[in-house]
């Protein structure tokens, strides 16, 4: 039995296109994170305000056209409006807590690996991850959070070196 592998040709133009949006993503990440994850909650709680009033017009379409009350639409409806109004008029709290939640995650994986340091005498890298830990947490917890920018900064380099291969690609191709 004979197998044939067949590959597609891939669209070298959707390859660059992904690689600028994570490279913007990136960007946007290490420049100001914290109004990004703000704008995700407003964004989500649109979303869910959006699902409630489409429940909210079934339940009043079904009992004028059908006669029926469906309570578990319109009690769902409200409920959407309502979570989804709440988590737009506290999207900056949320995105807070979520730094400070994060610093503090930092802050005791740092601790916890200065205290296995000291205990055990492990290697040095052990007590210079520890500080690289809590400072990141101190960080994050007074300024911006630390892990998304991180991630920004991991997008840029990905990014750039995909458009780089990308690129090189395209130009051995044409030679």
């Amino acid at each position: 039995m004979k197998v044939t592998v067949i590959k597609q040709k891939e669209d070298k133009n959707i390859n660059i296109i992904s690689s600028v949006i994570m490279l913007i993503l990136g960007i946007i990440l290490v420049l100001n994170a914290n109004q990004l994850i703000t704008t995700i909650f407003i964004i989500l709680g649109a979303i869910i305000t959006g699902f409630g009033l489409i429940k909210l017009l079934s339940y009043f379409k079904s009992k004028q056209q059908l006669n029926i009350e469906n309570n578990e639409a319109l009690i769902s409806g409200i409920l959407s409006i309502a979570i989804g109004l709440i988590t737009i008029l506290l999207a900056s709290i949320l995105s807070n807590a979520i730094q400070i939640i994060s610093g503090i995650w930092l802050l005791l994986l740092g601790l916890n690996k200065l205290t296995i340091y000291l205990q055990f005498k492990t290697a040095p890298i052990d007590l210079i991850l520890a500080i690289i830990l809590i400072g990141l947490a101190i960080y994050t917890i007074f300024f911006e959070n630390a892990i998304l920018i991180i991630i920004g900064i991991v997008l840029i380099i990905t990014a750039g070196y995909d458009i780089i291969t990308e690129l090189s690609k395209n130009k051995k191709t044409t030679n």
